[in-house]
């Protein structure tokens, strides 16, 4: 449902009214987008790493893909964080404010 914005509003009898929107979210407004994004800037602001590090970026597509491969958003649980990463990385770069 995220690739479509959808609502749901319930009636005055309890019954809920679904409303879809005509055309597809872009992929800066979905969701997984929105949480990369504010999560690399919550690890910024409040990680404690030293701003100098050139590979601190990494550190928290790190993080960001750890804490998704343990909640399991990509609907399995995997050793190798790679692909999740380079996924976390393709999602932070579509938000606008990036």
């Amino acid at each position: 449902m995220d690739a479509v914005p959808t609502t749901f509003k319930k009636n005055d009898k309890d019954h809920l009214t679904i409303d879809r929107a005509i055309q597809l979210n872009l992929p800066h407004e979905r969701h997984l987008v929105r949480l990369v994004h504010s999560l690399y800037n919550f690890l910024k602001d409040h990680s404690g790493l030293e701003e100098g590090n050139v590979q601190l970026g990494e550190q928290y597509y790190e993080i960001i893909g750890i804490i998704f491969n343990q909640t399991r958003v990509f609907y399995e649980k995997r050793v190798d964080d790679r692909l999740y990463i380079e996924k976390i990385k393709q999602w932070h770069k579509l938000s606008p404010e990036s």
